[in-house]
């Protein structure tokens, strides 16, 4: 599927794959308010390591990459920030989570 996309796409698009290890996938994922909606032993099932598209497509980014870090070089890396002025923002993990534009992550 995201293969077609890429090629299908006649816009700017860029794929990242954050690479966490199965230990911090689910440190990570007992801090979300969804932590309910499924269990770290169906998690065990689905975690594949270093699950990544075949062709080097993606930016592979670290589970070490501070979150305003690794924020900023989404937005660089497809050059989604050249055709809007860059305002300054303080990013913070609530900030995102309690973004309305990313609900269901």
């Amino acid at each position: 599927m995201l293969q077609s996309l890429r090629r299908d796409y006649a816009g700017t698009s860029a794929f990242f794959y954050l690479d966490v290890s199965l230990p911090e996938t689910l440190r990570r994922h007992g801090s979300r308010p969804q932590r309910s909606e499924f269990t770290p032993d169906q998690m065990r099932e689905w975690y594949r390591e270093r699950d990544l598209l075949p062709d080097a497509y993606e930016t592979v980014i670290g589970e070490d990459s501070p979150l305003e870090a690794t924020v900023r070089q989404v937005l660089r890396q497809p050059r989604l920030l050249q055709h809007e002025p860059v305002t300054t923002r303080t990013t913070t993990a609530a900030s995102i989570r309690d973004d309305p534009h990313d609900r269901g992550r």
